[in-house]
């Protein structure tokens, strides 16, 4: 008698308000983890997109005599065939601004960006207009490299086409992938081959580039996506 009385009257109020304080529990859960899945899953879409790229620059090196492409938009479109693949998934710009976000209070590197009239360097002519937009920052690109200060590289070494500048391309491929230092020395442990980053995205990161922020890295010669964090050297300590 007393069950059937009890649910003829329905919930207590004390009842109702603990079944409103767990949904609102869950839904606060949710409303945190949502976005964090969505993330999770442009990174994926962005992880395949650098490896798309990676397979493009391979088969672009087949083609030209193990050169690489002078940028990134030069895949397109008889190694990639969707201007699509050029626009992470988590760049609010479509591509349009560039690869650096907008939030980021360091230097934008903007002579390394592969969107039309970004720089007067000579360099920029040779990206391919038909590409108009452009995510990723291509570090093996051909324009003067505005980080590096160490002069020319040495004669001796013939390293780079010893014009009296040096390129992003020739900074990656001599100081990074052969250990070459500034004062024309080399140094073993900084010799990186393959996994040297060529093609990167910043957009996975937070407003004010936060400690939690994260790099998506595909490596130069093996063929490999990685994360790593934002300083300068994050990625060589993601491959000790």
């Amino acid at each position: 008698m007393d069950c059937k009385r009890r649910s003829s009257q329905g919930f207590t109020l004390i009842e109702l308000l603990v079944v409103i304080a767990i949904i609102g529990i869950l839904a606060s859960l949710l409303m945190v983890t949502f976005p964090a899945i969505r993330e999770r899953g442009r990174q994926t879409a962005c992880t395949n997109n650098l490896r798309q790229f990676l397979t493009a620059i391979q088969m672009y090196m087949n083609d030209y005599d193990d050169n690489y492409p002078p940028w990134l938009s030069n895949l397109y479109p008889r190694y990639v065939d969707v201007t699509k693949l050029f626009i992470c998934p988590s760049d609010p710009d479509a591509g349009k601004t560039g690869p650096i976000p907008s939030w980021s209070t360091g230097s934008k590197f903007e002579e390394a960006w592969d969107v039309p009239g970004q720089s007067a360097d000579s360099a920029q002519q040779l990206r391919n207009p038909d590409v108009p937009a452009c995510s990723y920052l291509y570090e093996f690109n051909l324009s003067d490299c505005s980080w590096w200060d160490g002069g020319d590289y040495p004669d001796k070494y013939a390293i780079g086409n010893r014009d009296g500048k040096v390129s992003w391309k020739e900074v990656k491929v001599g100081v990074e992938q052969r250990g070459l230092q500034a004062d024309g020395t080399f140094s073993t442990t900084e010799k990186w081959g393959g996994h040297v980053p060529i093609v990167r995205c910043f957009w996975h990161t937070e407003r004010k580039f936060g400690v939690s922020s994260v790099v998506l890295n595909a490596a130069s010669g093996d063929m490999n996506v990685y994360r790593s964090g934002l300083s300068k050297d994050s990625w060589k300590e993601e491959n000790r």
